[in-house]
């Protein structure tokens, strides 16, 4: 989504408020119409109260990683990457296939749950899809396929660090954690294979600002911080629009509102 800063902010809700009362006002006894609220949205519902139990937790991590999956094999089909990066890409990826088979084993071996088979319909709608898109159209498809595969391995060991403190099993934290360092392995070696020595420390890690490249892109590094974050992540990709401004994506690790309950059913 592009920045918006909080003037603006405000300005565009009052202009959204003031536009939608009239509309209110002139749109007579419509059905749709609800009182006491602006325009003729559906009426708001409370969401479902699942529970949140270790199979919920692990077939979650089964969708994070096959979303993954499918999101670089579909930077492979756009052929963006050189061979080399190409080559390290399908490595990452079998690190991933590998990781959520475990993943699957451990949901009906140890959870006594059912697999999730598809890849996470919340983050594949509201994060990967509308990546891609501006990836389609941007200046520097290369630069920013490189930088979104770099925060995502980045977001799987920050989740998976998150996770392996949430589950009740000894024999699940575990492989949760090992997960979690191998995704951090992946994105150091990611990145250094593009930045060098250059990319292995943050300058912030010393009281200094982060580097940007020559189109005004934040720079990956392989260490961000002195302890593993699981804070989220900021991206910066696409083309600048009018205002030279570029799209900022704000990835977080899974939460209740992208968790695979038990009570979901797969589609794919």
């Amino acid at each position: 989504m592009t920045a918006i800063d909080r003037r603006n902010a405000l300005r565009l809700g009052g202009l959204a408020v003031g536009a939608g009362a009239v509309v209110a006002a002139c749109g007579g006894a419509d059905e749709a119409a609800v009182p006491g609220r602006v325009g003729f949205l559906p009426a708001v519902t409370d969401p479902p109260n699942y529970s949140v139990d270790d199979a919920v937790l692990l077939r979650t991590a089964s969708s994070f990683e096959t979303t993954i999956i499918d999101l670089y094999e579909a930077f492979l089909e756009l052929d963006v990457f050189d061979e080399d990066q190409a080559e390290l890409l399908q490595v990452l990826i079998n690190g991933h296939e590998s990781t959520r088979d475990e993943f699957d084993e451990l949901t009906t071996s140890a959870a006594g749950g059912e697999v999730w088979p598809c890849a996470n319909p919340w983050m594949v709608q509201r994060t990967v899809e509308p990546m891609l898109e501006v990836v389609a159209t941007s200046d520097n498809q290369l630069r920013d396929a490189f930088n979104i595969v770099a925060t995502m391995e980045n977001l799987a060991g920050g989740t998976y660090q998150e996770m392996s403190g949430q589950l009740t099993l000894v024999e699940e934290r575990q492989p949760m954690i090992e997960a979690g360092k191998l995704m951090a392995r992946q994105s150091a070696v990611w990145i250094i294979s593009n930045e060098g020595p250059d990319g292995y420390y943050s300058p912030e890690l010393f009281g200094e600002e982060s580097g940007i490249d020559e189109s005004g892109v934040p720079l990956q590094y392989a260490i961000n911080s002195q302890f593993g974050s699981v804070a989220q992540i900021e991206i910066v990709i696409g083309a600048q629009d009018e205002n030279g401004v570029r799209q900022t994506f704000v990835v977080q690790t899974p939460s209740l509102n992208s968790y695979i309950y038990n009570e979901l059913e797969p589609t794919c």
